[in-house]
């Protein structure tokens, strides 16, 4: 039997970054919704109706990062890396590298032992 996609997230734990705007808000509200509990990595608080948790972090420094991760005390079942700058913002070339890519790439190394296994990890990214 397949169990369906609303008791699929149920009593589940994910970490989700960008949980304060966009498309990891989206996210964090519609696991949220399904019974996941989330964890938010964000520079702003999220909607309380996203998260149960929140934890602030920049992406882009490495410390912010690091903290972060140490934060996460228990085994996750996903890590939706969300966050990220669009190439539209104000950043530089190398600032958008090191948000989108090595900040994103960092977290994921540090949150790798929590991931449950079976667990999944979705990495989304401005260009």
């Amino acid at each position: 039997m397949v169990a369906s996609m609303s008791t699929h997230f149920t009593n589940k734990h994910y970490i989700v970054t960008g949980a304060a705007s966009g498309i990891g808000a989206a996210t964090a509200k519609l696991l949220k919704e399904k019974g996941a509990r989330i964890t938010a990595l964000d520079m702003h608080e999220p909607d309380a109706r996203a998260a149960d948790h929140f934890i602030k972090f920049d992406q882009g420094n490495f410390l912010s990062v690091k903290a972060a991760a140490k934060k996460v005390s228990e085994k996750i079942d996903g890590l939706f890396n969300i966050a990220g700058a669009p190439p539209t913002s104000a950043s530089t070339p190398s600032d958008l590298l090191l948000i989108n890519f090595y900040g994103l790439r960092a977290l994921t190394e540090q949150l790798l032992g929590q991931v449950k296994p079976g667990g999944a990890i979705v990495n989304m990214s401005s260009h």
